[in-house]
């Protein structure tokens, strides 16, 4: 997979958390890792995207889990 679509899939992911604290961090958590991984290539590129996959997957999951779990009040910043 491309770094790029990698990215675009993690903001789109991040965006069905119904808490706005938890889809800012996952905004933010994102492009800071991406602009650490920006220089890389070769080996550490590769391991880089790995784990950019496996923290995709694992927001797939935790946003299932919190969209269940979630009470439907907003906060002040959605309000």
């Amino acid at each position: 997979m491309e770094a790029r679509k990698l990215y675009r899939l993690l903001m789109k992911q991040a965006k069905n958390f119904p808490d706005y604290n938890i889809r800012g961090y996952i905004k933010r958590s994102t492009q800071d890792r991406f602009k650490e991984s920006k220089g890389l290539t070769g080996e550490q590129a590769t391991a880089a995207l790995q784990k950019g996959l496996k923290d995709l997957e694992m927001v797939k999951r935790q946003s299932l889990i919190y969209g269940m779990y979630s009470g439907s009040l907003k906060s002040v910043m959605e309000a």
